[in-house]
């Protein structure tokens, strides 16, 4: 074979844009984690979150536009809130059953904030990964 059957990329220069890599993990919001977040006085469900930033579920794509800077949000975790959290408008999402979704990333959040989401984000991928597990593990635990 005289080609390379698959074409090398070169990495990225100063000159040009790096592609952006997410660096923490997103945990799935289902509606018995009863996470919710207020923006501008308006309250979103959550679709994922993170340490980083937050995905949330709107009716309208015009109810942010892209690297809008949100302040004085809210982030409601069942009966914990919290409070005083500022957020820049990252993306709008469509997804193919019509669901619009913006992703927001966290700024200057304050250490007391985010170690108490740490903590609840460490419990819910607890949770989340027990729940995938094989259902013979399970059993096997419990015995």
């Amino acid at each position: 074979m005289t080609e390379d059957s698959i074409d090398i990329q070169p990495l990225p220069t100063t000159d040009q844009p790096e592609a952006r890599v997410r660096n923490s993990f997103r945990v799935p919001v289902s509606d018995k984690d009863n996470i919710s977040a207020v923006f501008c006085g308006q309250t979103y469900n959550a679709a994922n979150i993170s340490v980083t930033g937050i995905s949330i579920h709107a009716d309208s794509c015009l109810d942010f536009q892209a690297g809008q800077v949100v302040e004085n949000a809210e982030l409601r975790i069942a009966g914990l809130r919290l409070t005083n959290l500022k957020g820049r408008v990252i993306h709008c999402s469509v997804h193919d059953d019509g669901e619009l979704q913006f992703g927001v990333d966290w700024l200057d959040m304050s250490l007391k904030n985010r170690e108490t989401l740490e903590t609840i984000l460490s419990r819910m991928k607890a949770r989340a990964l027990k729940q995938d597990e094989p259902p013979g593990e399970k059993a096997a635990e419990e015995s």
